[in-house]
């Protein structure tokens, strides 16, 4: 697994560059499920805590790629809808943290 942590902005860095609340993870690697799919996928809430992890399993289709350079460096983004999750509370003796792992499926 790799961490998709974001780097700490320097002091020397613009919070326009930044934005005044840096967070850790970007919005965009955030899941927010509601009642039909907590429901799907079995989850009973009674076993999660905030600040606990789980291990998240899931199938998602590639919904669009772009590359753009700017003058700035190239930047690339990759828009995934996931079609298909498992979701389990993480185990005691893991290591996974808030990391996101990616594999190619045919």
């Amino acid at each position: 697994m790799i961490s998709l942590r974001r780097a700490r902005p320097r002091d020397s860095e613009p919070q326009a560059v930044t934005g005044p609340d840096h967070e850790e993870y970007p919005y965009g690697l955030r899941i927010n499920l509601q009642e039909e799919e907590i429901e799907k996928l079995g989850i009973d809430i009674a076993d999660l805590s905030m600040g606990g992890k789980v291990r998240i399993e899931a199938v998602a289709e590639v919904k669009s790629l772009s590359a753009n350079d700017y003058g700035e460096g190239l930047q690339r983004s990759i828009d995934l809808q996931i079609t298909q999750a498992k979701l389990e509370p993480q185990t005691a003796g893991a290591t996974l943290r808030n990391v996101l792992s990616v594999s190619r499926l045919g």
